[in-house]
């Protein structure tokens, strides 16, 4: 063959995409279907077990308050409730700032300061039977001195107006659990006076 002619021949063939016929793809072998699983293995699986929830625990109720008489300790030295004595707050009549003295005190002498060394636990709380968080905004302890009264910090408490008095004259009651800042702390109950 000339080559002219085989030329041609080349690009005639090359321009018709070639004499090799295209590739075949091998058929994939024709399976059988898997058989039908029997009663036994399609029973269901357990599910797992659920995870934990995420959710935060619901907080503990607090312990309850002592209902002994109120007692503690105030400066280092032994404290219990001789007088307790409400008085409605001048800011919002809702309120009653409550006084336990360590000594006898007429609603007259409620605000007068004590000899030196008296000590007393007062807190203002809602008159209602609820219980409240105390802090150094709404409850104190300490003692009296020659300056006057001598407040400790409150580090934690709580208040619990038990009994609202039925009638002008009758007791009310209030437990208390409160420790101060210096670790000094009182706990239980006391009657409390409504002065007018």
């Amino acid at each position: 063959m000339k080559r002219s002619a085989f030329v041609g021949l080349l690009f005639a063939t090359i321009a018709c995409g070639g004499t090799e016929p295209p590739p075949t793809t091998a058929e994939a072998p024709k399976a059988e279907p898997p058989p039908a699983p029997s009663a036994a293995e399609t029973t269901a699986e357990p599910k797992p077990e659920t995870t934990a929830t995420t959710e935060a625990p619901a907080p503990e109720p607090a312990a309850p308050i002592a209902s002994t008489p109120l007692a503690g300790n105030i400066e280092e030295k032994p404290f219990a409730v001789k007088t307790a004595l409400g008085e409605k707050s001048p800011d919002d009549p809702a309120m009653v700032r409550v006084t336990v003295f360590d000594r006898q005190v007429a609603c007259k002498d409620l605000n007068k300061p004590g000899p030196v060394g008296s000590r007393w636990v007062t807190v203002t709380v809602p008159w209602k039977k609820d219980s409240v968080a105390l802090n150094s905004d709404n409850a104190g302890l300490g003692s009296d001195t020659k300056s006057g009264p001598k407040p400790q910090n409150i580090k934690s408490g709580r208040a619990e107006v038990v009994e609202l008095p039925a009638k002008k004259g009758a007791k009310g009651k209030i437990r208390l659990k409160i420790v101060s800042a210096a670790g000094d702390s009182v706990e239980g109950e006391a009657d409390v006076a409504l002065c007018e």
